[in-house]
């Protein structure tokens, strides 16, 4: 019983370990994710920026 009651508690800390290892991966995952959709949010919002003032530029020199 006390073998039994050792190795069950090992495989139960191990599957823990394993379970505790996989979120954290993911939730690093997440965070990469949600860095990289903010970081592609920025970029076509600056990019959209600039082309309003090369609009309104070029809209400007034809006496809009």
């Amino acid at each position: 019983s006390s073998a039994y009651d050792r190795y069950n508690t090992d495989r139960n800390f191990s599957y823990d370990t394993w379970l505790q290892n996989w979120e954290n991966a993911y939730n690093m995952a997440q965070l990469e994710w949600e860095k990289q959709r903010e970081e592609t949010s920025r970029n076509w919002q600056t990019e959209e920026n600039q082309r309003d003032r090369d609009w309104n530029e070029y809209m400007a020199k034809l006496g809009y």
